[in-house]
């Protein structure tokens, strides 16, 4: 039997020959055009590896009907062919012009620019312990004015130092967080300022002098600030230390009107401030309460006050108590909410207003937890001055002593003087135990 790839082999070998012979042939061909000068150099390589490939294609066809008993069948997968790009194409994709994008449906929304919130890094809430208490003592007439002693106790009852308070009106001394006042203490008795112009210690040294022309001053809980009305009309309202000065808002100007502060808060960014309505021959009302943002001077709440007579404020601003005729009303100023309303006078509120001093019409003065209606404790006499202890509900009031009687002046004083005034300042806790400490000047 003939071998069959003893005849593919010869079948390759002539295919080859005949290739190689075709090639020689073409090469010559193109050698002699390019002595002719029509064909660059290049070119002519170029020539020949086409032929040369143009004659192994040929011999593999040649061969190819008699490789079928030796090839194993692949299928590949098939994959999309590429379509050629042709030349004319591309001027075609230039000229053709994009799609337009499409038109917007729906509107564009401009968000208003946010206002800037003013920065507000309010300082530490410093309090000096022991806290102390400033309670006139003694008096003495003389051609300037009344003539104050100021002793400096602590809640228990400790006698730290005394105060020249200087020339002044005694009667405005117990209520110097509303009212003008001789002395006007800080909340934790670290300070006094006296007259409204010079502050000092509590061994009676002068710590600084307050810029003048403030009409109303109130202390912040720092210890540190206060809280002043001056300008026109005295409404321009601002946060000063000794040094300082930061403005916060410029009051509206009412005919026969005046605005006072009742409450500076650096730690609750709040001032509290009444205006009252006072005109000619007539009886001073309170008739507005507002609440303010002490970083901007923003309008916190705003309510109209019907029948006031004079308020009491809470050491924190968030408690005013409104006196009128026979009854006193609660309100948060922040909100203008009526909280409670009780019969009597509240004479003091705590540093947190849970608890005041409540004077009867009997002339009682009552500790009540007015949130609940409840009387803790009593005492039959009014107060004259009173306090609130910082960061507590602690009270204390000053009453006169008139169940000690001083020792007599001796005879032999080449300049008697008429025996000083004995006091009792009485401690109580929101619990309505009290406590009973005589002071004299």
């Amino acid at each position: 039997m003939p071998d069959p790839d003893a005849d593919i082999r010869a079948r390759m070998r002539r295919a080859l020959a005949e290739a190689e012979s075709a090639s020689r042939h073409h090469a010559k061909g193109a050698a002699a055009v390019q002595r002719r000068g029509r064909v660059s150099a290049p070119t002519l390589p170029v020539a020949v590896a086409l032929l040369t490939a143009g004659a192994l294609i040929a011999a593999i066809v040649a061969i190819g009907p008699h490789l079928h008993h030796t090839a194993v069948a692949v299928h590949p997968k098939p994959s999309p062919t590429a379509a050629p790009v042709a030349s004319t194409l591309l001027p075609t994709l230039a000229a053709t012009p994009l799609p337009a994008s499409p038109p917007a449906t729906a509107p564009v929304v401009v968000l208003p620019t946010p206002r800037p919130t003013p920065t507000w890094d309010p300082p530490p809430q410093t309090v000096t312990e022991p806290q102390l208490v400033y309670a006139a003592v003694g008096s003495d007439q003389t051609p300037q004015g009344t003539f104050l002693r100021l002793a400096a106790m602590d809640w228990n009852g400790a006698v730290h130092g005394y105060v020249d308070a200087g020339t002044g009106d005694c009667q405005c001394a117990g209520v110097p967080e509303q009212f003008p006042a001789t002395y006007l203490q800080s909340p934790d008795g670290s300070r006094v300022v006296l007259s409204g112009t010079r502050m000092v210690a509590p061994d009676g040294h002068t710590v600084g002098l307050v810029p003048a022309g403030a009409k109303a001053l109130a202390w912040d809980g720092d210890n540190q600030h206060l809280c002043r009305l001056d300008g026109p009309s005295s409404s321009q309202l601002s946060w000063v230390t000794l040094v300082t000065s930061r403005p916060v808002t410029t009051l509206p100007v009412v005919q026969d009107d005046f605005w006072w502060v009742l409450a500076c808060s650096s730690a609750r960014n709040r001032i509290v401030v009444a205006r009252f309505h006072n005109p000619p021959n007539a009886l001073m009302t309170m008739v507005e309460l507002r609440s303010l943002e002490m970083s901007s001077g923003r309008v916190i709440h705003d309510r109209a006050i019907t029948s006031g007579q004079y308020p009491r404020t809470s050491g924190d601003g968030t408690v005013v108590a409104v006196n009128s005729p026979g009854s006193t009303t609660f309100y948060d100023p922040d909100s203008g909410a009526v909280l409670h309303t009780l019969t009597g006078q509240v004479e003091h509120l705590s540093w947190y207003g849970n608890r005041a001093i409540v004077l009867t019409s009997q002339g009682v003065s009552e500790l009540v937890d007015w949130r609940h209606d409840a009387v803790l404790w009593s005492l039959q006499e009014s107060g004259i001055e009173y306090w609130s202890h910082e960061l507590s509900d602690d009270l204390a009031l000053k009453v006169q002593d008139t169940t000690s009687t001083p020792a007599p002046t001796p005879a032999s004083s080449p300049s008697p003087s008429p025996p000083p005034a004995r006091w009792k300042v009485v401690m109580v806790k929101p619990d309505g135990t009290a406590t009973t400490h005589t002071v004299s000047g």
